[in-house]
């Protein structure tokens, strides 16, 4: 006779076992869930401060697109829906808007104004004195 008996388990190490993996499998895709806010987060942050950057460095008199802007790069995200941007363009700042689902962030920025910046430094100089 042959002796293929298995000793069996106590059934607390398999519910042990059982409530261990799904905490685990828990703690994981929630780290995930996580990551991938933060992701969509920043994604949308860097694509409105890259546009208003690049119209706080526009003439003045430009023809800038205001509103609802659509960005391709916008599209790309993880955990969240379609994302919507919207600029205004003022007089001397550049505000602008990106709204998700779950997350929306809001940026303005001055104008790019080199002739201020000069003024300023030559007020300094006159001020503390050229030295030669």
């Amino acid at each position: 006779m042959l002796k293929n008996k298995r000793k069996p388990l106590p059934a607390s190490v398999t519910v042990e076992a059982s409530l261990t993996v799904s905490l685990s499998l828990l703690a994981i895709f929630s780290a995930l869930g996580i990551c991938f806010r933060n992701h969509d987060a920043v994604l949308q942050s860097a694509v409105l401060n890259e546009r208003l950057e690049l119209y706080s460095h526009a003439p003045a008199d430009a023809e800038l697109a205001e509103g609802e802007i659509p960005d391709e790069r916008l599209g790309y995200t993880l955990s969240a829906g379609p994302f919507r941007m919207s600029v205004r363009n003022g007089t001397y700042s550049i505000a602008g808007r990106v709204e998700g689902d779950e997350y929306s962030d809001e940026q303005e920025l001055r104008r790019f104004e080199p002739q201020k910046m000069m003024r300023g430094l030559t007020l300094v100089e006159e001020i503390g004195g050229k030295e030669k």
